[in-house]
């Protein structure tokens, strides 16, 4: 009984991916964007917000 012919490694996956640059970008943007966030988080709580959607510093 003779075997199957096996499928070709697929190669044409590891082209398509994102190089080491592009995943930098990606990584960098993310990390700066929690950084940005969490200092408007603390920021908020500086400025003496009771609740989690307000702004202290706007007029009530």
């Amino acid at each position: 009984m003779a075997t199957p012919p096996q499928a070709p490694h697929h190669r044409s996956v590891a082209k398509r991916s994102l190089g080491s640059p592009a995943l930098f970008a990606i990584v960098y943007t993310s990390v700066a964007a929690a950084i940005y966030f969490s200092l408007g988080v603390v920021a908020d709580h500086a400025l003496g917000s009771s609740s989690p959607g307000s702004c202290s510093s706007w007029p009530r």
